[in-house]
């Protein structure tokens, strides 16, 4: 009994000093360690494979992901930085990234990742099983900033949850979003959760006013941009089709968040390179409506100067050939009479144009 009360007395005072150690360890790091993120396995429900294996697959596939959207987008921060407050335009090819980009924060898209691989000791004291105590210890001593996360596999569903303190170094953020069952597929959007987290740790960044769907089509659009741009600095030119067909998605990112300058700013210059000269006017005004431009101002009034005249004879031409169209229509139905004059007025929203009869009996 005296044996079993001595190894029992040891054993809470061991644990009581690995506590204390755990505490003073773990400050230390905060203090003065690294920022590296630890990714812990994910932790799998649901899975007719080896849970364990599945999850430390998954959370191998995370860091590789992260580390190749740092490397896309290596290029499109070197030409923000080579840029820094200069305007691209000098090159009339390349669309400005640079606005937007720093409007993403002071963080960069390289996270520097590790991946926990745990402890698996069986060990018991005085018949008591503490083989739990040892992955817990491993993950708080290994770096405080080391995250968790769970799925929950449903079919060809997964449910991903998991806890982003860590990252934003703020409590009480969470994510809970959902994937195809894949673990590819999971640990793609799992990546693209962990960036946008980190980016909008950065009190300044604006991808925080966008959820995880819209983050993807922002960094999709964005580096295709990077491409495009890279490939008018090797060719010259780069077809306006090119560029028309990102314009669907700067389109939806600007009806989820119309009060981001940078976006509009980089919306319009998409536009303006796709040769859409009305929407690209529209959205380069819409810009200039902000209250604080700043330094996108002069950039700003020169394209609006420029683009006016030619999206006005755009216009002029489009509603010359509906008045055309209308009046060949007419005459194939054989109308009697002259044509009616036809007003041209604004939708009060959307950019659309109304025609009209002027004369109401001829409807």
């Amino acid at each position: 009994m005296d044996t079993f009360l001595r190894v029992s007395f040891f054993v809470v005072t061991g644990l009581l000093l690995v506590a204390a150690n755990l505490w003073w360890i773990t400050g230390v790091r905060k203090a003065v360690g690294d920022r590296e993120v630890i990714i812990a396995p994910i932790q799998v429900v649901g899975s007719a494979q080896d849970s364990t294996l599945l999850g430390s697959v998954i959370a191998g596939l995370v860091q590789s992901r992260l580390a190749q959207l740092a490397q896309e987008f290596k290029s499109v921060q070197s030409d923000r930085e080579a840029a820094g407050d200069k305007r691209p335009r000098e090159a009339a090819t390349r669309v400005d990234t640079n606005a937007l980009l720093l409007s993403w924060g002071s963080r960069s898209l390289n996270i520097p990742t590790g991946l926990l691989d745990p402890i698996n000791v069986k060990f018991a004291v005085a018949g008591v099983e503490v083989t739990g105590l040892f992955p817990w210890l491993q993950r708080n001593l290994t770096n405080p900033n080391a995250v968790s996360f769970s799925a929950y596999l449903d079919g060809d569903r997964a449910i991903i949850s998991g806890d982003l303190e860590p990252l934003t170094g703020r409590s009480g953020r969470s994510i809970r979003i959902e994937s195809s069952a894949k673990a590819d597929k999971i640990a793609d959007r799992l990546a693209h959760a962990i960036l946008q987290a980190h980016l909008g740790a950065d009190p300044s960044s604006k991808v925080s006013a966008l959820d995880l769907e819209q983050f993807e089509v922002l960094l999709n659009t964005v580096r295709e941009v990077g491409t495009l741009n890279r490939r008018a600095q090797r060719l010259g030119t780069v077809p306006p089709e090119a560029f028309a067909r990102l314009l669907p998605a700067v389109e939806s990112l600007l009806a989820s968040a119309p009060q981001w300058l940078e976006l509009t700013y980089f919306a319009a210059e998409i536009a303006d390179h796709s040769g859409d000269d009305p929407k690209a006017l529209e959205w380069f005004r819409r810009a200039g409506d902000f209250p604080d431009v700043g330094r996108l101002s002069q950039a700003i009034d020169a394209r609006i100067a420029a683009l006016a005249p030619k999206a006005e004879d755009g216009l002029e031409n489009k509603r010359k050939a509906f008045v055309k169209a209308a009046s060949d229509y007419a005459r194939r139905l054989k109308l009697d009479g002259a044509d009616p004059p036809v007003a041209f007025a604004v939708a009060k929203e959307g950019p659309d144009v109304i025609a009209l009869w002027r004369n109401p009996d001829r409807l």
